[in-house]
């Protein structure tokens, strides 16, 4: 074992001089004996001599000296045996000579001898009881901020020890440390665990085989949630805390998830990870084979989407009955019914059909425009209104694509086009606004009036717009309107506690005049996408009603 002592003292030398780097005492290496200390210096160049010193407390005796001539090698090793008789403290000091320059450096140390080390531990071992000076003999970490300062169950420590046969000065602190983590392990304690993780990644073997996990697991920005739920758990050995971290990792990086990866994200990582010997085995290909299309695999995923699932067979419940659902869901829905999930997730998707059309591209007919809008018919009549004024597109070949999500930028042009904003050539000053983008005037133009203001430096490109943020940004329109109708009834949603406190008033205004509506069950899902075409019911029905009230 070792016992380290830094300094990284530098020493400023006029021309090109230079200083140490370094002086590293190793005590009770069990290299040699331990009676024996190794004594490194670190040389940062210049030709000349180096003389070595150590010498008992307030320099009383001469321990060792050695000279030799500076060369090209960096590290100067000595081997030093202190003299009888023993003292509390010596001193190294380290001297370069360069023409008449010297330079001299000083590291105060501790040495305790091999019968010293085993007194320490028989000391531990009969009383019970680590002391601070046993500790300090024995290189064992237990100060504040320590593991085994934070255990409850501190006696354990000490009675694994007292199981050990072989304990001795040569296997102290690797044993030690292994019975501080099964102590941790058995402790159930949220915090006792973090610290663990954070202590010991090493010796749980998870820096060298938890790769994809510890990514994701500096996602985590609910560390209280994720060792609440590793605490549920008392661990026999780090093989089952193992698995455990594992999946915490993955059901958390879960609920990071967009719903445009969420497919790729569970198919890469099926089979993959298990709790309490159950592995966690989701029908995926079954899934593609039932519901066929896009638009029902999509739903499947939304319902799953910004979710933290707590354990795999909660994931893997609500994975068959997203699959079930949508297998018998036809998806024309209600008033603002159909739209996808989670809040914020851009992901891989490429949003190529751009909702919003440019004024310029009036459609004159008030006939239907696209062939695939009956599958919303709730939605028909505002999505040819809104192309035959302009404010939206197709995607192409006569289609719509109802379904399909409405991004931020996208929406921001909507909203521009359709309420007569305007656009702006201020720039807003987001990190994701390319100026010479097709959407920055329409982004500036949002963000100026107030409507759209991102999410401090950046606007959220690419990402899709949820239920609860299409409705902030709708309410804000009405009050722009110098329309802001008072609160008739209070909706009474399922999930209304899962409404973001930003959103609720707009949530609860946008229902009592009866502009938006729940999308069955009682619920009102405000993390799911808003799909392209409750969108242009929404801004159809929005319009309607400023124009009539």
């Amino acid at each position: 074992m070792k016992k380290r002592f830094m300094c990284l003292c530098i020493l400023a030398l006029c021309l090109w001089q230079t200083a140490f780097a370094e002086i590293e005492v190793i005590t009770a290496s069990g290299a040699d004996s331990f009676d024996t200390v190794t004594v490194n210096v670190t040389n940062d160049g210049g030709e000349g001599w180096i003389t070595v010193y150590v010498y008992s407390e307030n320099g009383e005796q001469l321990c060792f000296m050695s000279q030799e001539r500076l060369s090209q090698k960096n590290v100067f090793t000595y081997k030093v045996s202190p003299a009888d008789p023993r003292y509390d403290t010596y001193t190294v000091m380290a001297s370069k000579t360069i023409g008449n320059e010297v330079t001299t450096e000083k590291k105060d140390f501790r040495y305790y001898t091999y019968a010293e080390h085993s007194a320490a531990i028989q000391s531990i071992l009969s009383s019970g009881l680590i002391t601070q000076e046993n500790a300090d003999i024995l290189s064992l970490s237990i100060g504040n901020g320590s593991l085994y300062q934070k255990l409850s169950n501190k006696s354990q420590v000490i009675n694994i020890l007292k199981s050990i046969t072989d304990l001795k000065p040569e296997n102290i602190v690797s044993n030690f440390k292994q019975s501080e983590i099964k102590a941790a392990l058995a402790s159930k304690d949220k915090a006792v665990l973090e610290l663990l993780v954070q202590s010991y990644k090493e010796e749980l073997g998870l820096a060298t085989n938890c790769g994809d996990e510890l990514e994701w697991y500096k996602n985590i920005t609910d560390t209280e949630t994720f060792y609440s739920l590793m605490a549920l758990k008392s661990y026999a050995d780090k093989s089952a805390f193992f698995e455990e971290f594992k999946a915490q990792c993955f059901l958390s990086e879960i609920s990071n998830q967009p719903f445009s990866k969420m497919q790729s994200f569970l198919t890469s990582n099926n089979n993959k990870y298990s709790q309490d010997g159950k592995v966690l085995n989701l029908a995926l290909d079954e899934m593609v084979n039932t519901l066929k299309t896009n638009e029902k695999i999509e739903k499947a995923m939304y319902a799953i989407t910004d979710k933290y699932f707590k354990s795999l067979a909660a994931l893997k419940i609500a994975f068959d009955k997203a699959v079930d659902d949508a297998a018998i869901d036809s998806g024309s829905g209600g008033n603002t019914g159909g739209g996808g999930s989670s809040s914020g997730g851009s992901g891989s998707t490429t949003y190529t059909a751009d909702l919003a059309a440019s004024p310029s591209s009036q459609a004159t007919s008030s006939t239907a425009l696209f062939d695939d809008i009956s599958l919303t018919p709730w939605a028909v009549n505002a999505i040819n209104k809104l192309a035959n004024d302009g404010i939206i597109n197709g995607v192409g070949n006569g289609k719509f694509e109802p379904e399909q999500p409405v991004t931020r930028e996208q929406f921001a042009k909507i909203a521009v086009l359709a309420f007569g904003l305007g656009e702006s050539e201020k720039q807003a000053g987001f990190q994701d606004v390319a100026a010479d983008s097709w959407y920055a005037p329409y982004v500036n133009a949002s963000n100026e009036a107030g409507i759209m203001i991102g999410n401090s430096s950046v606007f959220g490109v690419s990402e899709a717009i949820t239920r609860q943020d299409i409705a902030v940004v709708l309410y804000r329109l009405l009050v722009r309107a110098g329309k802001k109708p008072q609160l008739a009834n209070e909706p009474i949603f399922a999930d209304g506690s899962d409404i973001a406190v930003y959103a609720k008033d707009a949530v609860s205004i946008l229902y009592s005049i009866g502009l938006i509506n729940g999308v069955g069950d009682n619920a009102f899902a405000p993390g799911r996408f808003a799909t392209r075409a409750e969108t242009a019911k929404l801004v159809y029905e929005l319009n309607q009603y400023i124009a009539t009230h």
